[in-house]
């Protein structure tokens, strides 16, 4: 029995097509393919060194800024000083105001405990040992020495011995010293210290390399975790 002539007229758009085989296509694609694989990764690759280059030059680009900010308070006659001084303290604040607060607090307790640590103090309230005076007894030599002659030879000679007495300065009531008070400056000390301050300021920031690798220093050692704890694997909670 046949059937050819029952389905002859069946629509065959639905039929399926034959897949194609891309393992025989003309190797020209394949090269297409691989250059633009390629060409992809050179471009996140790009992208990302970049952006590390960038955070990485951040230790130039605030040396350059602090830079120029110490270079024009040096060349500034003395009306434009104050001006240009007061610039690169504002520069130092915005590009340096947290590192500088985090470090200026954090060096004073450290300090503080280094010379805890170290157990020494200077004394500057007590005079050392052995160089006090002795306590005055108000009395001389010559009177001492006609004490231990007899009580005789004293009373008979009373009215000829003369009694000197010594009394050492008495002892400051406070011993430390005033504090000074504070006055204005004049504007001549004011710009004498402000030159001074910058050329000062100049003389240190100058060195680029030392000065940017310290900043990366800094950023290295902030980043670095450090070992692992052996409490952060067991859960262990905050102290």
């Amino acid at each position: 029995m046949s059937y050819g002539d029952d389905f002859a007229t069946v629509d065959t758009a639905g039929a399926p097509l034959d897949p194609t085989i891309m393992i025989g296509a003309d190797p020209f694609f394949w090269g297409a393919v691989l250059l633009a694989l390629l060409v992809a990764a050179l471009i996140g690759w790009l992208i990302g060194a970049r952006s590390h280059s960038g955070r990485t030059d951040a230790a130039h680009a605030i040396w350059e800024a602090i830079d120029a900010a110490a270079k024009a308070a040096m060349k500034a006659d003395t009306e434009a000083l104050p001006a240009h001084a007061s610039e690169l303290q504002r520069v130092l604040r915005a590009r340096l105001g947290k590192t500088l607060a985090f470090g200026g607090d954090l060096t004073k307790r450290v300090k503080a405990l280094d010379t805890a640590l170290k157990g020494e103090v200077e004394d500057k309230g007590h005079p050392h040992v052995g160089s006090a005076p002795a306590p005055d007894t108000g009395h001389s030599h010559n009177e001492r020495d006609a004490g231990e002659s007899g009580h005789a030879a004293a009373s008979s000679n009373a009215a000829s011995v003369t009694i000197v007495s010594v009394h050492g300065l008495a002892a400051p009531t406070h011993p430390h010293p005033p504090e000074h008070v504070k006055r204005p400056m004049t504007t001549k000390e004011r710009n004498d210290a402000l030159r001074l301050a910058a050329a000062d300021f100049n003389d240190y920031w100058r060195h680029r390399s030392a000065r940017e690798g310290e900043m990366r220093a800094i950023v290295s050692e902030l980043c670095d975790p450090g070992p692992r704890s052996p409490r952060s694997g067991q859960g262990g909670g905050h102290h």
